[in-house]
């Protein structure tokens, strides 16, 4: 009789593991064959299996393990099984089938996360919303806009980071620079920290505004994010230092005639000191600091002048 190969022994292993009556035995074999990365096709199809046999509400962990598994090997043929966990009763799950799905980055999967959006639960919308900025869909902006400017906060505060993807399509900035505005400090926060990997001339003056702040923390995040919108360079061992010319020529490249930097630009030199002194609290910088900060707002806005000549 001919010896069946090791790799089909273990498959079958895992089969009868898969099936037994203790769901501590099953999540032990899927993590198994999670840590041994066992990606191949009849490994998939077991964990498959586990998810359309497994019925019973409290074995809902096992189901979370199976989902989780195939996110980590990412699985194209098993989107429409991670999908339809997006429905599934228990939050953990969905959630979990959204989190897959993003790793997955598969666009067969948009109109299920789409509709995930409208999940009652915050992480599953924050998920959804996240694999949504994974699969690089424009078509998701539409859908991610109306809950950003949601009346409840939780929901805003769930999709807002996902639009920073979105960084080319105009109405997501618009709906970013909004947030910054936000009545509620904490939705502010997602804006902020998406605007420290974002360079935008219009988040300029709200970032201003957020500098008297009561929250000294969002104080500080408020200061990077404009230190990097405007170019004016950054702290590094208490010294500061310039971006360099490619920074200060996507400044130029801004402020056109009539834009927010183009009026800044104009702007008396006595608001750039109160700026300074602005962001030289926000910081922490010492006076040798702060004159070095003021001496590079004027020498900024002396080569503005000089261009516009």
């Amino acid at each position: 009789m001919t010896e069946e190969p090791a790799d089909s022994k273990g498959i079958k292993r895992y089969e009868r593991l898969l099936q037994h009556k203790k769901k501590e035995v099953r999540i032990a074999a899927i993590k198994e064959i999670r840590d041994r990365e066992l990606n191949e096709r009849k490994a998939i199809r077991l964990l498959e299996a586990v998810l359309e046999q497994t019925v019973d509400p409290d074995e809902w962990d096992v189901k979370n393990e199976a989902i989780i598994t195939l996110g980590v090997f990412g699985s194209k043929h098993s989107i429409h099984h991670l999908a339809a966990h997006l429905n599934d009763d228990n939050p953990m799950v969905r959630e979990s089938a959204a989190y897959a799905l993003g790793q997955i980055k598969d666009k067969k999967a948009f109109v299920e996360l789409v509709a995930a959006l409208d999940d009652e639960s915050f992480s599953v919308r924050e998920k959804a919303a996240n694999a949504l900025a994974k699969l690089g869909d424009a078509r998701a902006v539409d859908s991610l806009i109306k809950k950003a400017r949601s009346p409840d906060v939780k929901v805003r505060l769930s999709v807002l980071p996902s639009l920073q993807a979105f960084e080319a399509d105009a109405r997501a900035i618009d709906v970013l620079v909004e947030a910054l505005k936000d009545k509620e400090t904490q939705a502010r926060f997602p804006a902020i920290i998406a605007f420290n990997k974002i360079k935008n001339a219009k988040a300029i003056d709200p970032l201003i505004e957020n500098l008297a702040a009561e929250d000294p923390i969002l104080q500080k995040v408020a200061a990077d994010a404009l230190v990097f919108n405007l170019g004016w360079g950054s702290i590094e061992n208490n010294q500061l230092t310039k971006f360099g010319e490619r920074r200060r020529q996507l400044l130029l490249a801004s402020g056109t005639p009539g834009g927010i930097l183009g009026d800044l630009a104009s702007t008396p030199t006595k608001r750039f000191r109160d700026l300074a002194e602005e962001i030289s609290f926000v910081m922490g910088l010492d006076q040798a600091d702060k004159d070095k900060l003021v001496n590079y707002l004027q020498d900024l806005d002396n080569f503005f002048k000089i261009v516009k000549k």
